[in-house]
């Protein structure tokens, strides 16, 4: 795989100086600045744009030589959550950084992907201009845009992913803000139903609607997005995939309690469904279901 396989046509790139490449270890693109932190936050688009980074010259912060001045990782976080980095790596890690270099890099934006790039080539010969503006003190700590003229240098670039296994926290941060505008106006869809069912506990249309509760909209939504991907995007009840833009009214998404007896949305008794499965299960047990779900496969 190639830079140029990754990047689209509004694609920003931004430089920063680590100490050494994005890993499993540390996933997080971190700031010993609030502020900086906040301001880069404000300017990158998740989904488009992505950071580069590049290891230091000083032998005692960036150990391995071959990262010194060296093109190390490309990596795509998430702005719109600002986390303490302690959130985002393990207590040893952290513990150790603190020991080495002190109480730096506090605040982080985490990982959503991360690419390695192979042969770690030099910054020099890639991008000069914007390397050299690393090097200015009004940029120590911060992400440099990648000059324009310098943007296709980067193109040919031989990249590896790096498998990210985000905190809970860092997943909860990838969650909410979601950039697969499809997956998340299905999941706000369930959220608006839930709290329609809610709402209408105990009112009478035909007979009384049962008692039901649910956290609130926030939490709705991690639970669901949490669901989605504990699932593989596939129905609780049948196990095949949901679509998500579907004209099949049945194979939409739908919200469906474990137990229909327990009346709470909640994250031990709520999976997602497709609406006919949920339909077809209605009141009945979970042993119910797969029984009738086994004859009609027989």
């Amino acid at each position: 795989m190639f830079v140029k396989d990754i990047v689209r046509e509004n694609t920003r790139f931004y430089v920063k100086s680590e100490f050494a490449p994005t890993s499993t270890e540390w996933p997080a693109l971190s700031f010993s600045v609030k502020g900086v932190a906040k301001r880069f936050a404000n300017i990158y688009s998740r989904g488009s744009d992505y950071v580069v980074t590049v290891g230091t010259s000083n032998a005692d912060n960036t150990k391995d030589p071959a990262h010194r001045q060296s093109i190390m990782s490309i990596m795509s976080v998430e702005p719109r959550t600002l986390l303490d980095t302690r959130t985002l790596v393990s207590k040893d890690v952290w513990s150790s950084v603190v020991k080495e270099y002190g109480q730096k890099w506090e605040w982080s934006l985490p990982v959503e992907k991360a690419f390695t790039v192979v042969h770690f080539p030099r910054a020099r010969a890639i991008i000069p201009q914007t390397y050299s503006l690393l090097g200015k003190p009004q940029n120590f700590g911060r992400c440099v845009e990648l000059l324009s003229g310098e943007r296709k240098s980067l193109y040919n670039l031989l990249i590896e992913p790096v498998k990210i296994a985000p905190t809970p926290q860092a997943q909860d941060a990838l969650d909410l803000n979601t950039d697969d505008v499809t997956l998340k106006k299905e999941i706000s869809r369930l959220i608006k139903l839930i709290l329609h069912d809610v709402e209408c506990a105990g009112q009478e249309k035909g007979g009384v609607y049962p008692p039901r509760n649910s956290p609130n909209v926030s939490e709705l939504f991690l639970i669901l997005m949490r669901k989605w991907r504990e699932q593989g995007g596939r129905c609780g009840l049948c196990g095949a995939p949901i679509p998500l833009a579907t004209k099949n009214y049945l194979l939409q998404m739908s919200r469906d309690r474990l137990d229909s007896d327990c009346k709470t949305y909640d994250m031990s008794n709520l999976h997602i469904t497709h609406l006919g499965c949920n339909l077809g299960k209605n009141k009945a047990s979970l042993e119910d279901w797969y029984e009738f779900l086994g004859a009609l496969r027989a």
